[in-house]
This record gives C-alpha cells, sequence and structure tokens, in this order.
C-alpha cells in the first residue's frame, strides 16, 4: 500500500507543477485563463491568480502551523 500512496503523491505533485506552470507562461504572455467560479465559466487574468498563489503562499509562510492538505508531499517538492 505505502507504493501506492507515494505514487499518488507523485502524481498530485506533477498536476500541481504543470498547473503552477501554466499560470505562470500565460501571465508571461499576458493572456486569460478560463475556469469556473460558483458555476459560471469565466475568463480571469493569469497575472491575477499568479498573484493571489503568490499572497496564499506568503499566508502559509506566515502562519507555519498551518498543516498541509496532503500529508507527506512536501518531501517531493524538494
Amino acid at each position: 500500500m505505502k507504493d501506492y500512496s507515494e505514487l499518488r503523491l507523485k502524481i498530485i505533485y506533477g498536476v500541481e507543477l504543470a498547473i503552477k506552470r501554466l499560470i505562470e507562461e500565460k501571465a508571461k504572455n499576458n493572456e486569460n485563463m478560463i475556469i469556473t467560479q460558483n458555476g459560471k465559466i469565466v475568463s480571469i487574468p493569469a497575472r491575477q491568480i499568479l498573484q493571489e498563489q503568490i499572497e496564499e503562499e506568503n499566508a502559509k509562510k506566515q502562519n507555519a502551523q498551518q498543516p498541509d492538505l496532503i500529508p507527506g508531499l512536501e518531501e517531493f517538492k524538494q
């Protein structure tokens, strides 16, 4: 069962990394992301999403006691 858990964490990390890179590339090219928000399809500037992610990461750093949503994922982010 450990192999499955490790594989699952690696897949989740890979998906998160791909999404992050997609948003960064779209922000660099001043493009929008098409997402759903409250059940509606909307177009949002990728720079806005990137800025919100940066603010969220900074808030997490300030509140270091907050546990990860997926335990064990940090070891793969190194």
